[in-house]
């Protein structure tokens, strides 16, 4: 089975593919659709290996759905591997770590949540934001208010 390490970025995704420990193919794609050339349906089957990250359910759920086995990363425990060790920002560095580990079986992976899970962390992800964008208004609200010499009571 083909060994695959991704490095997720916001702007681009780094690829990397070793086999017996050598790079046989590193590139870069723009976005996720993009990987259907070297990951898609149809192709060798490969564990592909990324760290955990706001997309990673989606990009775990695409690979699964074109036929290969997704892994993903702890983030926690992902600098034991080396990730990051080469003292500057490099996707593809990052990427071809993360491959070699997949290939030696010695990725610290993260929990995958069930979509159910999944939902329910979004909602309570959004019910704590507007939780705190109405504390932050309130807290701006009664400050003009002071400032224009009106000071407002508490609600509670």
């Amino acid at each position: 089975m083909r060994s695959v390490g991704l490095d997720l970025g916001a702007r681009h995704i780094a690829f990397c593919e070793v086999s017996g420990g050598v790079v046989i193919c590193k590139k870069s794609f723009r976005r996720l659709s993009d990987l259907k050339a070297v990951l898609g349906p149809g192709t060798e089957r490969a564990r592909v290996a990324f760290e955990a990250c706001r997309e990673a359910w989606h990009v775990h759920d695409t690979l699964k759905q074109w036929g290969h086995e997704p892994l993903i990363v702890d983030t926690t425990r992902v600098r034991r591997l080396g990730v990051g060790h080469h003292g500057r920002k490099n996707d593809a560095i990052d990427a071809e770590v993360i491959a070699i580990a997949t290939e030696k079986g010695l990725l610290p992976l993260a929990h995958v949540l069930s979509p159910a899970r999944r939902e329910l962390r979004a909602k309570l992800s959004i019910r704590s934001e507007l939780v705190d964008m109405r504390a932050r208004q309130i807290t701006v609200i009664r400050g003009l208010a002071r400032a224009a010499g009106t000071p407002l009571r508490s609600s509670a």
